[in-house]
């Protein structure tokens, strides 16, 4: 949801649904995993690139979107995985001899999902009375107020049998001129 107004006028309101996909995959064994780091390398970058999912509730669309872009990767991170190997083999001994992942309890947890509260109406009335006072002031060639809200639900899965869900609103108003 995002309100926008200048100069004592709403510019836009409008609601959109949107849903995120960010896997972090990773593939070895505690010891050494795909995201150990390669001296002479930049970072494992595959690691946060957000894909869009349905928005719909439609099990199978969001099954297929989440199935594939699993697939990739899986795929991705066995090739990072062997030149990993590959770099611990051939370099000199490592600085940090510390595991990549630490073995833990399962752990689970689920929040309920966080409904956004907005009085549409009245922030709309805000937005523009917050943005007038820059019409007063000729020199201002650019004044904006907005309001977004929106509400992130986070799963984390494992393999060791952790699965956790949290859901948390968030709420911003930015004034600019």
């Amino acid at each position: 949801m995002c309100r926008r107004g200048a100069f004592g006028v709403l510019t836009s309101s409008n609601r959109s649904k949107r849903r995120l996909l960010d896997i972090d995959l990773r593939t070895g064994d505690y010891a050494l995993d795909s995201t150990h780091a390669v001296r002479g390398t930049s970072d494992y970058s595959d690691r946060f690139n957000m894909i869009e999912i349905p928005v719909d509730d439609d099990p199978d669309a969001i099954r297929s979107v989440l199935w594939y872009n699993t697939d990739q990767k899986y795929k991705r991170a066995v090739e990072q995985l062997t030149k990993v190997k590959a770099n611990v083999q051939v370099k000199v001994e490592q600085e940090d001899r510390s595991a990549d992942f630490s073995k833990e309890p399962a752990d689970v947890w689920s929040e309920p999902v966080v409904p956004i509260k907005v009085d549409r109406a009245a922030w709309e009335e805000r937005v523009r009375r917050y943005s007038q006072p820059f019409a007063a002031h000729g020199d201002i060639y650019e004044g904006a107020v907005f309001l977004s809200a929106g509400s992130e639900t986070r799963w984390y899965v494992s393999s060791d049998g952790s699965a956790i869900q949290t859901s948390q609103p968030t709420y911003r108003l930015g004034i600019s001129a």
